[in-house]
Protein backbone atom coordinates (compact mmCIF):
# COMPACT_ATOMS: atom_id res chain seq x y z
CA UNK A 1 0.00 0.00 0.00
CA UNK A 2 1.37 3.24 -0.73
CA UNK A 3 2.24 6.75 1.67
CA UNK A 4 0.41 9.67 0.87
CA UNK A 5 2.16 12.94 2.19
CA UNK A 6 -0.22 15.08 4.57
CA UNK A 7 -1.67 15.54 7.52
CA UNK A 8 -5.33 13.82 6.61
CA UNK A 9 -4.35 10.82 7.83
CA UNK A 10 -3.34 11.82 11.32
CA UNK A 11 -5.25 15.10 11.80
CA UNK A 12 -8.37 13.06 14.19
CA UNK A 13 -5.31 12.01 16.16
CA UNK A 14 -3.14 14.03 16.62
CA UNK A 15 -3.43 15.61 20.10
CA UNK A 16 -3.73 11.63 20.96
CA UNK A 17 0.13 11.39 19.62
CA UNK A 18 0.72 14.44 21.49
CA UNK A 19 -0.75 13.99 24.45
CA UNK A 20 2.27 14.58 26.93
CA UNK A 21 2.79 18.18 25.54
CA UNK A 22 1.30 20.57 28.09
CA UNK A 23 0.49 23.77 26.45
CA UNK A 24 -0.17 25.36 29.38
CA UNK A 25 3.51 25.15 30.19
CA UNK A 26 4.10 26.92 26.78
CA UNK A 27 2.12 29.25 26.90
CA UNK A 28 3.96 30.40 30.31
CA UNK A 29 6.73 30.20 28.58
CA UNK A 30 5.73 32.87 25.93
CA UNK A 31 4.24 34.98 28.97
CA UNK A 32 7.93 34.79 30.72
CA UNK A 33 9.59 35.68 27.30
CA UNK A 34 7.01 38.86 27.11
CA UNK A 35 7.58 40.06 30.62
CA UNK A 36 11.82 39.07 30.23
CA UNK A 37 12.21 41.05 26.81
CA UNK A 38 9.45 43.57 26.46
CA UNK A 39 7.92 46.68 27.97
CA UNK A 40 4.42 45.35 27.51
CA UNK A 41 2.88 42.12 26.57
CA UNK A 42 1.42 42.31 23.18
CA UNK A 43 -2.31 42.27 22.54
CA UNK A 44 -2.10 40.39 18.82
CA UNK A 45 -0.67 37.26 18.26
CA UNK A 46 0.05 34.59 15.20
CA UNK A 47 0.63 30.69 16.23
CA UNK A 48 2.68 29.90 13.26
CA UNK A 49 1.77 26.15 11.97
CA UNK A 50 -1.23 25.99 14.40
CA UNK A 51 -2.16 22.66 13.52
CA UNK A 52 -5.12 21.33 15.16
CA UNK A 53 -5.51 24.87 17.47
CA UNK A 54 -4.16 23.43 21.47
CA UNK A 55 -2.03 26.22 21.57
CA UNK A 56 -3.94 29.07 20.17
CA UNK A 57 -6.34 28.41 22.28
CA UNK A 58 -4.54 28.48 24.80
CA UNK A 59 -3.14 31.82 24.32
CA UNK A 60 -6.67 32.80 23.60
CA UNK A 61 -8.20 31.60 26.74
CA UNK A 62 -5.46 34.16 28.14
CA UNK A 63 -7.09 37.14 26.67
CA UNK A 64 -4.60 36.95 23.30
CA UNK A 65 -6.25 38.39 20.28
CA UNK A 66 -5.29 35.16 17.80
CA UNK A 67 -4.50 34.35 14.30
CA UNK A 68 -3.55 30.70 13.94
CA UNK A 69 -1.88 30.14 10.13
CA UNK A 70 -1.33 26.61 9.26
CA UNK A 71 -1.34 24.71 5.86
CA UNK A 72 -3.38 21.65 6.33
CA UNK A 73 -6.82 22.34 5.55
CA UNK A 74 -7.58 18.80 7.74
CA UNK A 75 -5.45 20.33 10.94
CA UNK A 76 -7.81 23.12 10.99
CA UNK A 77 -11.01 21.73 10.53
CA UNK A 78 -9.97 20.26 13.88
CA UNK A 79 -8.46 23.88 15.05
CA UNK A 80 -11.94 25.41 14.08
CA UNK A 81 -14.05 22.56 16.23
CA UNK A 82 -12.32 23.55 19.28
CA UNK A 83 -12.44 27.18 19.14
CA UNK A 84 -15.99 27.01 19.12
CA UNK A 85 -17.30 30.27 20.91
CA UNK A 86 -14.16 31.47 20.45
CA UNK A 87 -12.94 34.79 18.09
CA UNK A 88 -9.99 32.99 16.71
CA UNK A 89 -9.41 33.94 12.97
CA UNK A 90 -7.39 30.81 11.29
CA UNK A 91 -6.06 30.80 7.66
CA UNK A 92 -5.15 27.99 5.37
CA UNK A 93 -1.46 29.12 4.05
CA UNK A 94 1.78 28.20 3.52
CA UNK A 95 4.17 29.29 6.74
CA UNK A 96 7.03 30.06 4.24
CA UNK A 97 5.06 33.01 2.79
CA UNK A 98 2.03 33.60 4.71
CA UNK A 99 -0.09 37.06 4.33
CA UNK A 100 -2.28 38.72 7.16
CA UNK A 101 -4.04 41.72 7.39
CA UNK A 102 -1.20 43.59 9.56
CA UNK A 103 1.34 43.55 11.87
CA UNK A 104 1.19 41.48 15.34
CA UNK A 105 2.95 41.47 18.13
CA UNK A 106 4.11 37.77 18.46
CA UNK A 107 4.52 35.27 16.56
CA UNK A 108 4.62 31.72 17.81
CA UNK A 109 5.80 28.36 16.04
CA UNK A 110 5.72 25.62 18.43
CA UNK A 111 5.75 21.44 18.57
CA UNK A 112 9.13 21.44 15.92
CA UNK A 113 7.11 22.65 12.81
CA UNK A 114 9.75 24.64 11.73
CA UNK A 115 11.65 20.96 11.09
CA UNK A 116 8.60 20.63 8.37
CA UNK A 117 10.49 22.81 6.27
CA UNK A 118 12.60 20.69 4.46
CA UNK A 119 14.15 22.64 1.38
CA UNK A 120 17.28 24.76 1.22
CA UNK A 121 16.06 28.28 1.30
CA UNK A 122 12.93 27.75 3.00
CA UNK A 123 13.59 28.67 6.87
CA UNK A 124 15.18 31.64 5.78
CA UNK A 125 11.89 32.50 3.50
CA UNK A 126 9.85 31.42 6.23
CA UNK A 127 11.80 33.46 8.91
CA UNK A 128 11.55 36.31 6.35
CA UNK A 129 8.06 36.39 6.21
CA UNK A 130 7.33 36.70 9.90
CA UNK A 131 9.50 39.28 10.24
CA UNK A 132 7.72 41.16 7.53
CA UNK A 133 4.71 40.59 9.72
CA UNK A 134 5.73 41.33 13.01
CA UNK A 135 6.03 44.99 14.91
CA UNK A 136 9.19 46.32 15.60
CA UNK A 137 11.01 44.58 18.37
CA UNK A 138 7.98 42.22 18.51
CA UNK A 139 9.05 38.87 19.65
CA UNK A 140 9.28 35.43 17.45
CA UNK A 141 9.39 32.20 19.70
CA UNK A 142 9.23 28.91 18.63
CA UNK A 143 10.93 25.36 19.25
CA UNK A 144 13.00 22.95 16.76
CA UNK A 145 14.06 19.49 17.19
CA UNK A 146 17.62 19.17 17.69
CA UNK A 147 20.35 17.03 16.25
CA UNK A 148 20.35 14.83 18.94
CA UNK A 149 16.75 13.60 18.82
CA UNK A 150 17.24 12.62 15.20
CA UNK A 151 20.18 10.83 15.75
CA UNK A 152 19.22 8.82 19.13
CA UNK A 153 15.34 9.36 19.35
CA UNK A 154 14.17 9.24 15.79
CA UNK A 155 16.87 7.33 13.96
CA UNK A 156 15.68 4.42 11.99
CA UNK A 157 13.44 3.43 15.26
CA UNK A 158 10.05 1.83 15.30
CA UNK A 159 7.11 3.06 17.62
CA UNK A 160 3.78 1.94 18.57
CA UNK A 161 1.17 4.50 19.62
CA UNK A 162 -2.29 2.85 21.19
CA UNK A 163 -5.33 4.71 22.34
CA UNK A 164 -8.81 3.77 22.20
CA UNK A 165 -10.01 3.49 18.83
CA UNK A 166 -7.13 4.38 17.05
CA UNK A 167 -3.64 2.96 16.76
CA UNK A 168 -0.52 4.36 14.92
CA UNK A 169 2.46 2.22 13.93
CA UNK A 170 5.13 4.82 13.42
CA UNK A 171 8.84 3.78 10.96
CA UNK A 172 11.75 6.20 11.20
CA UNK A 173 14.03 6.45 8.56
CA UNK A 174 16.88 8.85 9.29
CA UNK A 175 19.51 10.12 6.54
CA UNK A 176 22.67 11.62 8.47
CA UNK A 177 23.86 13.36 4.53
CA UNK A 178 20.74 14.73 3.75
CA UNK A 179 19.52 15.36 7.24
CA UNK A 180 15.96 14.44 6.53
CA UNK A 181 14.14 11.79 8.22
CA UNK A 182 11.26 10.36 6.74
CA UNK A 183 7.96 8.89 8.79
CA UNK A 184 6.21 6.11 7.56
CA UNK A 185 2.62 6.35 8.97
CA UNK A 186 0.23 3.77 9.58
CA UNK A 187 -3.17 4.41 11.11
CA UNK A 188 -5.83 2.57 12.07
CA UNK A 189 -9.48 4.11 13.54
CA UNK A 190 -12.38 2.34 14.70
CA UNK A 191 -15.46 3.01 12.53
CA UNK A 192 -18.92 3.15 13.90
CA UNK A 193 -19.57 0.01 13.16
CA UNK A 194 -16.78 -1.62 15.26
CA UNK A 195 -14.70 -1.98 11.82
CA UNK A 196 -10.91 -0.34 11.37
CA UNK A 197 -9.78 1.26 8.80
CA UNK A 198 -6.18 1.88 7.53
CA UNK A 199 -4.56 4.79 6.22
CA UNK A 200 -0.74 5.30 5.30
CA UNK A 201 0.97 8.80 5.37
CA UNK A 202 4.54 9.80 4.98
CA UNK A 203 5.88 12.77 6.52
CA UNK A 204 9.54 14.34 6.53
CA UNK A 205 11.69 16.52 8.69
CA UNK A 206 14.50 18.06 8.30
CA UNK A 207 17.82 18.18 11.28
CA UNK A 208 19.00 21.94 11.37
CA UNK A 209 22.06 22.74 12.97
CA UNK A 210 22.48 25.54 16.04
CA UNK A 211 24.42 27.31 13.45
CA UNK A 212 21.47 27.35 10.28
CA UNK A 213 18.69 28.46 12.43
CA UNK A 214 21.00 31.83 13.89
CA UNK A 215 22.16 32.35 10.50
CA UNK A 216 18.64 31.92 9.38
CA UNK A 217 17.56 34.67 12.06
CA UNK A 218 20.12 37.32 11.29
CA UNK A 219 19.86 36.64 7.29
CA UNK A 220 15.97 38.11 8.05
CA UNK A 221 16.61 40.78 10.23
CA UNK A 222 15.81 38.80 13.54
CA UNK A 223 18.08 39.84 17.09
CA UNK A 224 19.19 36.44 18.89
CA UNK A 225 17.95 36.53 22.14
CA UNK A 226 18.01 33.44 23.57
CA UNK A 227 17.82 29.59 23.30
CA UNK A 228 16.91 27.04 26.03
CA UNK A 229 16.18 23.13 27.07
CA UNK A 230 13.03 23.66 28.39
CA UNK A 231 10.46 26.23 29.04
CA UNK A 232 11.88 26.92 31.97
CA UNK A 233 15.02 28.66 30.22
CA UNK A 234 17.13 25.38 31.56
CA UNK A 235 20.89 25.43 29.21
CA UNK A 236 20.83 23.51 26.08
CA UNK A 237 23.03 20.58 26.42
CA UNK A 238 24.39 17.38 24.53
CA UNK A 239 21.23 15.69 25.29
CA UNK A 240 18.90 18.47 25.15
CA UNK A 241 15.87 16.92 22.48
CA UNK A 242 14.28 20.56 21.91
CA UNK A 243 15.59 23.87 21.68
CA UNK A 244 13.41 26.66 22.39
CA UNK A 245 14.30 30.04 20.43
CA UNK A 246 13.28 33.52 21.29
CA UNK A 247 14.29 36.09 18.92
CA UNK A 248 13.29 39.64 18.41
CA UNK A 249 12.31 41.61 15.57
CA UNK A 250 14.46 44.55 14.07
CA UNK A 251 13.51 46.53 11.45
CA UNK A 252 15.17 49.20 9.46
CA UNK A 253 18.90 47.29 10.09
CA UNK A 254 20.68 45.84 7.64
CA UNK A 255 19.61 41.81 6.92
CA UNK A 256 22.37 39.50 6.23
CA UNK A 257 21.56 40.10 2.32
CA UNK A 258 22.38 43.91 2.83
CA UNK A 259 25.82 43.10 4.65
CA UNK A 260 26.86 40.86 1.58
CA UNK A 261 26.42 43.87 -0.75
CA UNK A 262 28.50 45.90 2.22
CA UNK A 263 30.87 43.43 2.24
CA UNK A 264 31.34 43.29 -1.50
CA UNK A 265 31.27 46.66 -1.94
CA UNK A 266 34.88 46.71 -0.56
CA UNK A 267 36.51 44.44 -3.18
CA UNK A 268 39.06 46.18 -5.11
CA UNK A 269 38.88 49.21 -2.63
CA UNK A 270 42.59 50.76 -1.17
CA UNK A 271 41.49 50.68 2.61
CA UNK A 272 43.62 51.59 6.18
CA UNK A 273 43.01 48.54 8.40
CA UNK A 274 44.42 48.32 12.00
CA UNK A 275 46.00 44.47 12.93
CA UNK A 276 45.07 43.16 16.64
CA UNK A 277 46.09 39.67 15.44
CA UNK A 278 49.43 40.26 14.58
CA UNK A 279 52.02 37.56 12.83
CA UNK A 280 52.99 35.53 15.54
CA UNK A 281 49.82 36.15 17.92
CA UNK A 282 48.73 33.42 19.98
CA UNK A 283 44.90 32.27 20.83
CA UNK A 284 43.33 30.06 23.05
CA UNK A 285 40.23 28.67 21.78
CA UNK A 286 39.05 26.02 23.80
CA UNK A 287 42.00 23.02 23.80
CA UNK A 288 43.33 24.32 20.95
CA UNK A 289 45.98 27.15 20.68
CA UNK A 290 46.19 29.09 17.40
CA UNK A 291 49.32 30.25 16.46
CA UNK A 292 48.52 33.42 13.18
CA UNK A 293 50.99 33.25 11.10
CA UNK A 294 49.69 35.99 8.74
CA UNK A 295 48.16 39.11 10.36
CA UNK A 296 44.60 39.57 11.04
CA UNK A 297 42.69 42.66 11.75
CA UNK A 298 39.52 44.95 10.94
CA UNK A 299 38.42 47.94 9.00
CA UNK A 300 37.60 50.25 12.10
CA UNK A 301 34.57 51.35 12.98
CA UNK A 302 32.77 49.04 10.06
CA UNK A 303 30.67 46.11 11.49
CA UNK A 304 30.85 43.08 9.86
CA UNK A 305 27.80 40.06 10.30
CA UNK A 306 28.35 39.33 13.67
CA UNK A 307 28.13 42.62 14.97
CA UNK A 308 31.72 43.61 15.21
CA UNK A 309 34.27 45.75 13.12
CA UNK A 310 35.08 43.54 9.99
CA UNK A 311 37.50 41.10 9.74
CA UNK A 312 40.55 41.09 7.39
CA UNK A 313 43.37 38.96 6.64
CA UNK A 314 46.44 40.56 5.48
CA UNK A 315 48.68 38.74 3.06
CA UNK A 316 51.96 39.88 1.60
CA UNK A 317 53.42 41.27 4.83
CA UNK A 318 55.47 39.08 7.20
CA UNK A 319 56.39 40.86 9.96
CA UNK A 320 54.21 42.10 12.61
CA UNK A 321 52.86 45.24 12.15
CA UNK A 322 50.06 47.51 13.85
CA UNK A 323 48.47 48.98 10.59
CA UNK A 324 48.60 49.00 6.98
CA UNK A 325 47.04 50.60 3.78
CA UNK A 326 46.37 47.65 1.84
CA UNK A 327 43.40 46.48 -1.16
CA UNK A 328 41.10 44.14 -0.83
CA UNK A 329 41.19 41.05 -3.07
CA UNK A 330 39.24 38.83 -2.20
CA UNK A 331 36.27 37.65 0.14
CA UNK A 332 35.64 34.46 2.66
CA UNK A 333 32.18 33.53 2.52
CA UNK A 334 31.48 31.57 5.12
CA UNK A 335 28.45 28.58 4.76
CA UNK A 336 25.66 28.73 7.26
CA UNK A 337 27.13 31.68 9.00
CA UNK A 338 26.51 35.72 8.78
CA UNK A 339 30.57 36.54 8.91
CA UNK A 340 32.35 37.23 5.60
CA UNK A 341 35.87 38.37 5.92
CA UNK A 342 37.80 40.06 3.89
CA UNK A 343 41.19 39.08 2.56
CA UNK A 344 43.82 42.35 1.66
CA UNK A 345 47.53 42.53 0.27
CA UNK A 346 49.54 45.41 0.02
CA UNK A 347 49.48 47.92 -3.06
CA UNK A 348 50.22 46.14 -6.35
CA UNK A 349 50.74 42.81 -4.60
CA UNK A 350 48.46 39.94 -6.24
CA UNK A 351 47.42 36.42 -5.26
CA UNK A 352 45.73 33.63 -6.85
CA UNK A 353 42.59 32.20 -5.09
CA UNK A 354 45.03 28.97 -4.01
CA UNK A 355 47.44 31.18 -2.33
CA UNK A 356 44.74 32.90 -0.72
CA UNK A 357 42.95 29.60 0.47
CA UNK A 358 46.83 28.21 1.71
CA UNK A 359 47.13 31.45 3.61
CA UNK A 360 43.95 31.71 5.52
CA UNK A 361 44.06 28.21 6.31
CA UNK A 362 44.85 28.05 9.95
CA UNK A 363 41.65 29.48 11.09
CA UNK A 364 39.59 29.16 7.75
CA UNK A 365 40.08 25.18 8.20
CA UNK A 366 37.03 25.03 10.67
CA UNK A 367 34.71 26.22 8.40
CA UNK A 368 33.08 25.68 4.98
CA UNK A 369 34.34 28.23 3.14
CA UNK A 370 34.05 30.04 -0.61
CA UNK A 371 36.29 32.68 -1.56
CA UNK A 372 35.41 35.23 -4.44
CA UNK A 373 38.68 36.88 -6.28
CA UNK A 374 38.93 40.43 -7.23
CA UNK A 375 40.94 38.96 -10.16
CA UNK A 376 39.05 35.52 -10.84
Amino acid sequence: MGYTKGYGAIAEIYDKLNAEIDYSAWADFVEKNFDRYLAVRPTLLCDLACGTGSMTVALAARGYDMIGVDGSEEMLSVAYERSEGKNILYLLQDMRRFELYGTVGAVTCCLDSLNYLTEDGDLAECFATVHNYLEPDGLFLFDINTPYKFEKVYGNNSYILEDEGSFCGWQNEYDEKSQLCRFYLSVFREDEDGRYFREDEEQCERCYSMEEIRAALAESGFEFLSVSADYNFSEVGDTTERWYFAARCKKGIYTHKDRKAQVRSYLGKTVEIGIDRPVGYVHHKGEKTLVYPINYGFIPNVLGGDGEELDVYLLGVSEPVERAECRIIGIVHRENDVEDKLIAAPIGMRFTVEEMREAIDFQEKYYHTRIEALDA
